[in-house]
């Protein structure tokens, strides 16, 4: 009698144990279903959120542009963003002139020059090379200076190599500012010119310590005035195209027509 108790109840907990485990099974299964259920159900609403970003103005993370002088150089990065590269450029010039505190002269010098801060070097350099996509700013003037064998010592052949590499002159001819491209298509090294005025000798005394002396710049908007000094347009435009140094003349590409602070006799 008593064994065929424990035998009924064997049989009971096995069947109890295998309707547990068929109930598991089912509840699994149930789970399993609603889960993938509410994957697919998250997925399509994510799709529809991603659907609708492109229509989203999301909001940039700010550039910072440091300085080492309180500079503000929100204009310059409006500018280049929007790519208007000849505004960007002039505006190049009246911020290294605020900088170096020569508003009023309207040339730096190369005190001037080896006294710019780094900081505020980098910044204007950094937006140049961000909103060319690489192709403009003084670090890729420098570059293509020192990879046609530029250095600390003036040669005017590498001189007018490089003007004919970043298309400052076209057909042996150093070009007016006028005539420079303000565009992305421009030559790599084409901008900055600064307004015509402090770029190109200025900045490669800079980078790569070509020479040393004063940056005689054009004036924007300004045009030159012969009449009291008896010297030919013909003759300026083929020999006074020029920065003068400290040890004479440098000839390169003033960009435009100047009118120079030192006087002609």
């Amino acid at each position: 009698m008593g064994w065929a108790i424990v035998g009924v109840l064997a049989v009971f907990l096995g069947a109890a144990t295998v309707a547990v485990m068929v109930t598991s099974a089912r509840a699994r299964r149930r789970f399993k279903q609603k889960r993938k259920r509410l994957r697919d159900s998250y997925a399509l609403r994510l799709q529809k959120v991603v659907a609708a970003l492109p229509s989203l103005e999301l909001p940039r993370p700010a550039l910072e542009l440091p300085s080492e002088v309180n500079a503000n150089y929100q204009r310059l990065h409006d500018l280049l963003a929007a790519q208007m590269f000849r505004e960007a450029d002039q505006e190049t010039y009246l911020l290294v002139l605020k900088v170096t505190g020569r508003e009023d002269k309207g040339w730096i010098r190369h005190t001037d020059i080896d006294e710019f801060p780094r900081l505020d070097l980098n910044t204007i350099d950094r937006l140049w090379l961000l909103y060319s996509n690489g192709r403009f700013g003084f670090s890729v003037q420098k570059r293509l200076y020192q990879q046609l064998g530029g250095t600390r010592e003036y040669n005017e052949t590498i001189w007018q190599r490089f003007g004919d590499r970043v298309g400052w002159r076209v057909n042996g001819n150093w070009i007016s500012y006028s005539q420079l491209t303000f565009h992305g298509s421009a030559p790599v090294g084409h901008l900055p010119a600064a307004g015509g005025g402090l770029g190109g000798a200025c900045f490669l005394v800079w980078w790569a310590g070509v020479m040393d002396g004063i940056c005689w710049p054009a004036r924007i908007y300004r045009r030159i005035q012969f009449q009291q000094r008896q010297i030919t347009l013909q003759l300026w435009r083929s020999q006074l195209g020029l920065w003068q140094f400290n040890s004479g003349y440098f000839r390169g590409n003033l960009l435009q027509e100047p009118f120079l602070e030192h006087r002609l006799s």
